[in-house]
């Protein structure tokens, strides 16, 4: 099971840094650019490539963060591992919050998030919002 979460967790990685950078892309090419590429603002010239960086980080997190609204309790990664979250104590699939919040405690706490993905069964986040990765049992 680590092994296909580790996979599941790296194909999500990848998805939201690939998608943030083509969102930010998007938004620099669009918005902030500018011939020399920097802009004035009320304090001053600041360079497109620093926006360029803040969009594609804001970006980043946030595909990260709800990746698993996309297909109920997964992710891309899940649902191409065949794996899915669900509660501790009743097996159901958990509150869109706790989702949220269980990725969000990721992006804040990644190195130790990643030792217990790799050497415990459970994360953070699963512990403190009482959930479980299993394999998908089909419906």
């Amino acid at each position: 099971m680590k092994k296909r979460r580790f996979i599941a967790w790296f194909i999500d990685y990848y998805v939201a840094a690939f998608l943030g950078f083509f969102i930010a892309q998007f938004i620099a090419r669009n918005t902030f650019a500018t011939h020399d590429y920097s802009f004035v603002t009320g304090v001053g010239i600041v360079r497109a490539d620093y926006l360029f960086f803040a969009t594609y980080f804001i970006a980043f997190v946030t595909l990260f963060i709800f990746k698993d609204l996309l297909f109920k309790n997964q992710s891309l990664g899940r649902k191409i591992m065949k794996i899915e979250v669900i509660n501790d104590y009743n097996n159901l699939i958990p509150k869109k919050t706790a989702l949220i919040l269980r990725n969000l405690i990721l992006i804040f706490i990644f190195p130790i998030e990643l030792y217990f993905l790799l050497f415990d069964s459970k994360r953070v986040g699963d512990e403190y919002f009482k959930t479980k990765v299993l394999k998908k049992e089909r419906r």
